[in-house]
């Protein structure tokens, strides 16, 4: 566990330049929020093929935004309508948990079994008052 916060972040670091190249390929999925990729300049595109501790910050937030465009909380602060999001798909996701909940105990439960019947169980009380299984009403 000692070396899981450097395995996270190296993880974190590759994702984030496998980003980057295809954004500087083209290779990205366009959104509405993401600036051209031509708008980055050659020298960052070279500079950005090296090693990233080379990079200014500047630079990173210039190709992050080519990779990925706005961040969650920059788009929240644009529209604001997170919280009916969250909200539509928590109740999205309870709904069908519920719906499969039933779908399951329906169709693919097994039958019951026959010892849980009303007769079973009178029969069973009969047969214990028949032996005398109660010692306390003997």
């Amino acid at each position: 566990l000692a070396s899981w916060p450097t395995t996270f972040s190296n993880m974190a670091v590759s994702r984030f330049s496998l980003a980057v190249t295809r954004a500087i390929r083209g290779e990205a999925v366009a959104h509405a929020s993401t600036p051209k990729v031509a708008s980055i300049p050659a020298e960052l595109v070279k500079k950005a093929a090296g090693p990233w501790g080379a990079l200014t910050v500047e630079e990173k937030k210039q190709l992050y935004r080519a990779a990925f465009g706005k961040s969650r909380s920059e788009i929240i602060a644009d529209t604001g309508k997170d919280h009916t999001q969250v909200l539509l798909g928590s109740l999205a996701g309870i709904a069908g948990g519920v719906v499969l909940f039933f779908a399951f105990s329906t169709f693919a439960a097994a039958p019951l079994p026959k010892t849980i019947t009303k007769e079973w169980k009178a029969a069973s009380e009969q047969k214990i008052k028949d032996l005398g299984m109660n010692p306390l009403t003997k």
